[in-house]
């Protein structure tokens, strides 16, 4: 997605750091499918709801049907988990989970 490598560019979205070389896991898409992944803070939150209207502003024929959505995070307090799911206008992605 041009969207999430600009957003990493700018340093707006912070993804994950994986294994000893330390790569760079941000995103997973399949199908009509994205999954996001990333450090779990506001900003990034901010960042995946940024990119996510402006894809809709770029696809016009398409919504995200945020309602449908949803959030999780590792680690966080449950506050932080609500306030996030809140703010991007989904359910909370109750653990585990599967695809």
């Amino acid at each position: 997605m041009g969207l999430m490598r600009e957003a990493q560019k700018k340093s707006l979205f912070k993804g994950f750091l994986v294994g000893s070389d330390e790569v760079v896991i941000n995103i997973f898409q399949y199908a009509d499918d994205t999954i996001f992944f990333g450090e779990a803070t506001m900003s990034n939150v901010k960042a995946i709801k940024a990119m996510l209207r402006s894809f809709e502003l770029v696809e016009l024929r398409l919504k995200i049907n945020f309602a449908k959505n949803n959030f999780g995070a590792f680690r966080r307090l449950d506050r932080w988990v609500k306030s996030a799911a809140r703010y991007l206008n989904c359910r909370l992605l109750s653990l585990p989970f599967s695809y």
